[in-house]
């Protein structure tokens, strides 16, 4: 009995031209798919080799010649210590970590090869889909409040944060530590004592004390499919990688006098000369003691406007803003927490995005990138409203493509091209 639908079928030209194709393929023919060689996974805990836990100062961790590093998550328990005077009651704010870190750096042989601002961290943030998000913001909140009442006080807060460089977002990238030359992980802290009073009051004798841990995931491949990786990768004198890294520009700076402004603009010149995939705009209010609950909730822009050599690349309001994460679907990606079904405690949702590719869930696949190096005069002109009596901070983070080279011979990494 003949199926009347392919009978149609048979008649239709469209359908025969697209039978006779050399594009068709009959996906019921069985094969199998691709698989990857089995592996062993394994997790390690380190503690900082040397440094401490103060404003303005560092740690570093070696990271153990252990195989391939796969990720890297940063805990820290904090204990801060004060005395309140009166009806205080304080908490360690909402996004603690992005006002004690100031940037992770990635070293090879005691060379930086990429740092992450805690801006830059911010960023991603706007780049993750619900589920990837869901986990990070958890971590994200305020501690619970301490006692009203005057007194000693003690607030604590734990937090862990996967430390996620570029090099991390694609399978064929992560670095082989057993191969490559010795290689370091630096947190530099910028206020390790933060906190922000719920009802005013005077707070004194604030102390804090703070104790970190990394965790490393490593995978190792057997003997022989070790073996394999290393000749593959290594037969000729260097092994070049298309990766990316993060460029901070400078940040730019405006405090309102006593009444709030309307659609204050932040101009600031670009000088990154690299090849640009993303750029990452957002804007920081005032930390401290005396700031509120939300003082680290990122500010809302109302609209981005980019020149270059005298012609206006984009001018986009604050809804076109929303539709940037454009998919190979043509249509944008953005997570629930534009919604209320998901907490947002950093207000991360608020930074504005401008890509220049698509965005994918495949991060091996480069999608597109612009020269800077040619555009001459490139301004940036960023739009928000602020409050009276309040510094705020606008920050362009920039994703940008790199050749990272490794020596066949010695395992030494260096940035050998980025334009």
């Amino acid at each position: 009995m003949s199926n009347i639908i392919l009978s149609s079928n048979e008649n239709s030209a469209l359908l025969q031209t697209l039978n006779q194709s050399e594009s068709k393929v009959i996906p019921s023919i069985y094969s199998t798919k691709e698989v990857y060689a089995p592996s062993a996974t394994s997790w390690y805990t380190i503690t900082a080799k040397t440094g401490s836990v103060a404003d303005g100062q560092s740690e570093s961790w070696d990271l153990p010649k252990y195989g391939i590093l796969q990720q890297i998550v940063f805990s820290y328990d904090k204990t801060v210590n004060f005395t309140a005077d009166g009806a205080v009651s304080a908490a360690i704010p909402s996004g603690d970590f992005f006002n004690l870190v100031d940037r992770v750096e990635f070293l090879s042989s005691s060379r930086i090869l990429c740092t992450l601002y805690s801006e830059d961290i911010l960023s991603q943030l706007k780049d993750l889909s619900t589920d990837e998000y869901s986990t990070v913001s958890n971590f994200l909140g305020a501690s619970a409040s301490s006692a009203v009442g005057a007194g000693a006080k003690s607030l604590n807060f734990k937090g862990t944060i996967p430390l996620v460089f570029p090099f991390f977002q694609s399978k064929n990238t992560c670095p082989n530590l057993s191969f490559s030359e010795p290689c370091q992980l630096r947190v530099v802290y910028r206020n390790v004592s933060g906190i922000n009073k719920v009802v005013a009051g005077t707070i004194t004798n604030l102390t804090s004390v703070t104790t970190t841990k990394v965790m490393l995931r490593y995978k190792m491949y057997s003997e022989a499919d070790n073996a394999q990786l290393l000749a593959s990768n290594y037969d000729s004198e260097q092994l070049n990688m298309l990766t990316a890294r993060n460029y901070r520009e400078n940040p730019v700076s405006f405090t309102a006098g006593g009444a709030a402004v309307t659609d204050h603009k932040f101009t600031m010149e670009l000088k990154n000369v690299d090849v640009a995939q993303n750029f990452y705009f957002l804007i920081r209010g005032p930390s401290g003691d005396g700031e509120g609950a939300s003082q680290n909730a990122l500010k809302k822009i109302k609209r981005v406007r980019l020149t270059a050599s005298g012609q206006e690349l984009c001018d986009l309001s604050e809804d076109q803003l929303l539709y940037m994460k454009v998919s190979e679907s043509g249509w944008p990606v953005n997570s629930s927490y534009l919604a209320s079904q998901m907490a947002d405690p950093v207000s991360a949702n608020n930074v504005a995005k401008i890509q220049t590719g698509l965005w994918t869930w495949d991060k091996d696949v480069w999608t597109n990138g612009w020269s800077m190096r040619e555009m001459n005069n490139i301004v940036a002109e960023v739009y928000c409203d602020v409050d009276a009596n309040k510094k705020y901070t606008c920050y362009c983070q920039e994703l940008t493509s790199c050749i990272l080279s490794q020596s066949a011979n010695t395992g030494r990494n260096a940035i050998s091209l980025s334009n």
